[in-house]
């Protein structure tokens, strides 16, 4: 097995990788696991591994088996889990666009820091306390006090401490007051035990208020002791403020990341593809949809050797299984944005007796857009193909295409698509919309704010000839609670919508 050079390694160019992946430096790293190193052995490689390869790899990285055999470790750790995907031949390959894979990359060493402001500082040294001759601050005071416990401080340093914060003698049912109001774990005073107090730190005048003496040696100590109580309360403020810029500081490099993201997808081509595949598994014939353009080319049999060249055109493409059908037709999945449009979800549980409900395609595709046969039986296809019915086989293949269109354009609208049986009535993510930014509550939050008019066609998906036959005009009044309350052209009441049946927005 050799590895590719790190200039000719298209993953390690693709991922913007620093250096050469390699399985020791990784394995040196602490919690690096079998999973981990199994992404970098492919990394390594720049493609996929068989488990022969993978398991000769590891061991000659020295990787130990906790069970004593490196192969059944292999399976044990990637047990299906992300990014690790087998492809059609049982190899494992690396999904590049797993959301996750970013921070696993970081994490082993791999890729840089994100793109963004920068992660903010340890925080200097907290500055010096004041010197014990500054007064005590009334909010040391109370940092100092605020529901802690005075029963082993005394009661006379206590009532220093607020005459000190105040800075002018007080009335002594005043300060018991505002000591009260601090906390409740000491032992109230009256004016009788002052009296008895030996300490010269606190007098009573004849005005009947209590004193500071600031010539008093005990001043100074009792400064050092509130602060010393304080200084806990101030750690953690500083500690709070910290994460506090760490939060926000990742809450911009997210805002950033995900305008760049959404810039980079306007400047996207997006293409939607219907791959037929052959009973022995070959690519048999195909339709590729032009988002942008919305325009529609099938490819026959003969006409298949044109579809890689038609392919190349395009940066994301959508599509059922469609990292499978770049297989099949000998194409790299990493070379394009993949919008798988099967969900990753296969059953859904009906009762607590266990009985579940099986997920299929044209399930999702009858909840989501109203279209009850969206993809041709396989067998019809073959059947147009071996007599040669090219115009059926046309039709078909444009109406299949058109209906995975409709499945692509809500969920890029919602970022989910909807599960509809009997009493349930969910959504689904798709994994290409799950960390992504769905486009309709910005649209109608922007509508909402400015008052202007939109387009929406509502219940079914809309006509690919004509989309705009069924769009209703309206202002959005409120968007809450996943409806939307909307004030329709021509109509006297307003009409709350489920965000669910919109299925176009269209600005006017």
């Amino acid at each position: 097995m050799e590895t590719r050079p790190a200039q000719e390694n298209r993953y390690v160019v693709r991922l913007g990788l620093v250096g050469q992946a390699s399985v020791e430096d990784a394995y040196q790293l602490t919690g690096a696991k079998i999973l981990h190193l199994m992404i970098v052995a492919i990394l390594e490689q720049g493609g996929p591994l068989d488990l022969e390869q993978m398991v000769a790899r590891l061991e000659r990285a020295g990787v130990p088996s906790r069970v004593g055999n490196l192969a059944v470790s292999v399976q044990k750790a990637w047990a299906g889990r992300p990014p690790i995907y087998r492809d059609t031949h049982g190899r494992f390959d690396l999904d590049l666009q797993y959301w996750e894979l970013p921070w696993l990359l970081r994490g082993l060493g791999l890729l840089p820091p994100p793109k963004g402001p920068a992660i903010v500082p340890e925080p200097s040294p907290p500055p010096p306390s004041p010197a014990p001759s500054e007064p005590l601050s009334q909010d040391e005071v109370t940092a100092a006090f605020r529901d802690a416990s005075l029963y082993g401080f005394a009661a006379s340093r206590q009532v220093a401490a607020v005459l000190d914060g105040y800075g002018s003698p007080l009335a002594l049912e005043a300060v018991e007051e505002i000591l009260a109001g601090l906390t409740r774990w000491r032992f109230a005073f009256d004016q009788t035990r002052v009296r008895y107090w030996k300490t010269p730190l606190v007098s009573l005048g004849p005005e009947g208020l209590a004193h500071l003496n600031r010539d008093c040696p005990e001043l100074l100590e009792m400064r050092a002791m509130v602060r010393e109580r304080a200084r806990p309360h101030y750690e953690r403020l500083a500690a709070q403020q910290r994460s506090e810029d760490y939060a926000r500081a990742a809450r911009e490099r997210e805002r950033l990341a995900r305008e760049a993201e959404t810039a980079q997808e306007r400047n996207r081509s997006h293409a939607v593809l219907r791959l037929v595949r052959l009973p022995d598994g070959r690519a048999g014939c195909a339709a590729l949809l032009d988002v942008e353009r919305r325009e529609i080319r099938t490819f026959l049999p003969k006409e298949m050797a044109d579809l890689p060249q038609a392919l190349g055109r395009h940066d994301a493409l959508a599509g059922l299984d469609v990292r499978d059908a770049l297989e099949v037709l000998g194409l790299a999945p990493y070379d394009w944005k993949l919008e798988e449009l099967r969900p990753s979800e296969r059953t859904v549980r009906l009762n607590r007796a266990g009985r579940r409900l099986r997920i299929t395609f044209e399930l999702v595709s009858r909840s989501t857009t109203g279209i009850q046969r969206p993809l041709a039986d396989p067998e019809v296809l073959a059947g147009y193909i071996a007599k040669a019915t090219w115009g059926r086989l046309r039709r078909r293949l444009e109406s299949d295409v058109k209906a995975l269109y409709a499945i692509r354009q809500y969920a890029a609208l919602h970022g989910y698509v909807r599960l509809r049986w009997g009493f349930i009535d969910d959504v689904l993510s798709l994994e290409w919309t799950a960390f992504s930014e769905a486009t309709l509550l910005p649209a109608l939050h922007a509508a909402q704010e400015s008052g202007e008019t939109i387009a929406l066609v509502l219940g079914g998906a809309p006509g690919w000839a004509e989309p705009w036959s069924r769009v209703r005009r309206c202002r959005v009044l409120r968007v809450e609670r996943g409806r939307a309350q909307l004030a329709f052209e021509g109509e006297q009441f307003i009409e709350a919508i489920p965000l669910e049946d919109i299925q176009a927005l269209y600005r006017l």
